[in-house]
């Protein structure tokens, strides 16, 4: 089969399960997640003409985050009501970047002079490895915009090993540096890796190596840039939450790198303990037969690996993000470099080598999904909506109000099925709400949480004024409303 038929197949499946998994998941509150309504929020605020604000906090967003480059997606969420809105853009933005990498990759397969059956496992191979990893997957589903890192830098990528000239790198260099204020930290050691590339396979010319140092160089620009002016200007904590996931190393982020260079046992332990070698695993460990290239990409992920919390030490979700394009990079030149040494040996083991990465890509696809905490394909069964009686109990509360709703205050669960439209809150500050849905009963599992919601229940049914309620909720007027 024609490589770009397979990648066409690919493509429209992964777009598919970037779209249509996350809608049905959502509908069943898989993304009960906080994070993706505050995301919302500050976004759909920047919108209308309220830049970065976060409503719940009463903060600006650029206090923890210097993000410039999501004011470019920021209008969606004027036009698009729900919340899935991040994550349909992120999702989409990935599979075309995954797109661009794996159209670039399928042309340097085809200019290898291997038989078709050759060609063809490593085009599936590559296809399966580089859509339907695990980690992919788990950015898809985590619902950051960190998620956007992995199509932007993988562009850059692909256009430094195009030679192209820096004029039209420029411009998506920018937005992948604006995605964060450490993104250059991460982008740095990537265009560095480009540095120990086989020259026979990636020639770069000196104009591409010039560009790369100016790059490099911007890198460490933008970083100092956010994160001793802009950030701290926004009203950043002095210490850019460095105590918030490496507490256990230090207050500041030069007592972090201190205790880490002077206690190396300690290191060593993290760095077991972390989620190195299931990253690595998933990629086969390729990326070891380009070794400096491969060094250079696994370098930045050190900072993961120390953290307190073990969704970024084990590179859950969007964590492994900012590391995808250059363990994919330095993966397909590892695949590349085994088969140029496997060809030494005669062209039969050229074959017997690629019907084990056949192999090797039904184990990729049948294991894509594991490390997530829900399985995404659990739509297959019967499972509850969610958010149809939250979007009934929203419609039967604006009648009881009497007037257009500005705000609405829910639980942490429902509060990512409220519209883009609206000032969103928590039951935490349920009294700067103009209306409050209190839930008759909880979702959550944890005890901790459950609790929370329990006191915060009782708290609203106190001091707040009852309107009514459904089958499902208990509405409440805010202070707001008074």
């Amino acid at each position: 089969m024609n490589s770009k038929i397979l990648l066409i197949l690919f493509s429209v499946f992964f777009f598919l399960k970037a779209i249509v998994i996350p809608a049905i998941l959502f509908d069943q509150g898989f993304f009960e997640y906080y994070d993706l309504g505050l995301i919302s929020s500050f976004l759909a605020n920047t919108a209308h003409g309220k830049f970065f604000w976060v409503d719940d906090w009463n903060i600006w967003h650029l206090a923890k985050h210097f993000t410039p480059s999501l004011l470019v997606i920021a209008p969606f969420f004027s036009w698009f009501s729900s919340q899935l809105t991040l994550v349909f853009i992120c999702n989409v933005f990935a599979i075309f970047g995954t797109i661009i990498f794996c159209t670039f990759i399928l042309h340097k397969i085809e200019e290898k002079k291997f038989k078709p059956f050759v060609k063809f496992s490593l085009v599936i191979f590559c296809l399966s490895l580089f859509f339907a990893n695990k980690y992919l997957n788990a950015n898809m589903l985590a619902s950051h915009f960190e998620v956007l890192y992995i199509p932007c830098a993988l562009i850059v990528l692909v256009l430094f090993l195009k030679n192209v000239s820096f004029t039209a790198i420029l411009i998506p260099l920018v937005f992948t540096l604006g995605l964060r204020q450490d993104a250059g930290y991460f982008l740095f050691f990537q265009l560095l890796s480009l540095f120990f590339l086989p020259k026979s396979f990636f020639p770069l010319n000196k104009s591409t190596k010039r560009n790369l140092f100016l790059s490099m160089g911007l890198c460490i620009l933008y970083v100092i840039f956010a994160v001793k002016f802009v950030m701290p200007w926004a009203g950043a904590d002095p210490h850019l939450r460095a105590s918030d996931f490496w507490g256990s190393w230090g207050q500041t982020w030069g007592q972090i790198f201190f205790n880490a260079l002077t206690h190396p046992i300690r290191v060593w332990r993290a760095f077991l303990d972390s989620g190195f070698f299931i990253f690595n695993e998933a990629f086969f460990y390729l990326g070891l037969l380009n070794p400096l290239q491969w060094l250079c990409a696994q370098c930045p992920a050190i900072i993961f690996y120390l953290a307190d919390t073990k969704d970024k030490s084990l590179l859950h979700w969007y964590n492994s993000a900012f590391l995808l394009p250059g363990v994919y990079l330095s993966t397909f030149v590892g695949l590349i470099k085994l088969y140029s040494y496997v060809e030494k040996f005669g062209s039969k083991f050229v074959v017997y080598l690629s019907v084990i990465f056949l192999l090797l890509s039904c184990v990729v696809l049948g294991k894509s999904n594991k490390g997530i905490s829900k399985l995404p394909y659990t739509f297959f069964h019967e499972a509850e909506n969610i958010k149809k009686p939250f979007d009934e109990a929203l419609s039967y509360a604006g009648k009881l109000y009497g007037k257009p709703l500005v705000s609405v205050s829910t639980d942490g669960l429902n509060y990512v099925f409220l519209p883009n439209k609206f000032q969103k809150f928590t039951l935490a500050n349920a009294a700067r709400a103009e209306v409050v849905l209190l839930q008759k009963r909880t979702f959550v599992k944890q005890e901790a949480q459950a609790k929370e919601l329990l006191a915060a229940g009782n708290h609203i049914r106190k001091n707040l004024v009852y309107l009514g309620q459904d089958d499902n909720f208990e509405i409440y007027a805010g202070k707001q409303s008074h």
